[in-house]
């Protein structure tokens, strides 16, 4: 049976072995990372950018001032008027949500609005919020959030 004193100087011989090898292992991994991600840093074909938030298709300022009639009413008040109505499926993008079944996505702000309605907050003559807080449970929330100077709307 070999002595315990053998077992040990085996042991070190494979520790001074292992360690430096993990050592180089992981200065190789940091240096390759490293230029790896300096080539992405510097490889063309990403794009740039943009300088500003692109709006595609601005509305008329002069076709949003209805809305300003709507403040301090309900936001169900506002999604049951024509022009509104109109305005939501104009502006939220014509895409399928699921709401306890498919259903455009407008259809869906339209209802989130009137289930739960907030009143609408018109600030500086300007900027007007349509919400509605949490349904009792667990509906969705929702708004639509319109720059009446500028002819900018979110939802």
């Amino acid at each position: 049976m070999k002595s315990f004193r053998s077992l040990l100087s085996r042991r070190n011989k494979r520790s001074n072995f292992v360690a430096p090898v993990i050592l180089i292992l992981v200065a190789c991994g940091l240096v390759w990372s490293s230029a790896f991600a300096h080539a992405i840093d510097g490889a063309a074909g990403f794009p740039a950018a943009p300088d500003g938030v692109v709006i595609q298709k601005p509305l008329a300022s002069d076709q949003l001032t209805f809305i300003s009639d709507f403040a301090g009413r309900s936001s169900r008040d506002a999604v049951k008027d024509g022009k509104y109505r109109k305005l939501i499926h104009t502006v939220v993008p014509d895409a399928l949500y699921h709401y306890h079944r498919d259903l455009p996505l407008p259809d869906v702000l339209e209802t989130v609005l009137t289930n739960a309605p907030l009143p609408v907050d018109i600030r500086d003559g300007r900027y007007a919020m349509v919400s509605s807080e949490m349904e009792r449970g667990g509906g969705g929330l929702g708004f639509l959030w319109t720059d009446m100077h500028d002819g900018i709307a979110l939802g």
